[in-house]
C-alpha cells in the first residue's frame, strides 16, 4: 500500500507501456542509439554479458516500436550526451 504523494517518478523500460502511462501526467522517452547503450551497459556491468544485451536491445526495439512508446511521450530527451 503507497500512501499518496504529490509526485511519484516510476523509471524502467516498461513504465511507458500504453496500459500503464494512462494513469502517469507525464511520459518521458530517454532516446540513445543501440551502439552506445551497449557500450555504456558492458562498461558498468562487464563484456560477459554482451550477447544477452543484444538480445534485451533487440526485444526493447520490438516493445517500444509495437507499444508506440516514443510516439506517446510527452518529452523525449536525447540519451546520448
Amino acid at each position: 500500500f503507497l500512501t499518496p504523494k504529490p509526485l511519484l517518478i516510476l523509471e524502467g523500460v516498461g513504465v511507458g507501456m500504453e496500459s500503464i502511462r494512462k494513469y502517469a501526467d507525464l511520459v518521458v522517452f530517454i532516446e540513445i542509439d543501440q551502439t552506445t547503450g551497449l557500450h555504456r551497459v558492458l562498461a558498468r556491468d562487464g563484456i560477459s554479458i554482451s550477447s544477452e544485451m543484444v538480445n534485451w536491445q533487440e526485444m526493447e526495439n520490438r516493445h517500444f516500436e509495437k507499444d508506440q512508446t516514443k510516439k506517446a511521450a510527452d518529452i523525449i530527451i536525447d540519451g546520448s550526451l
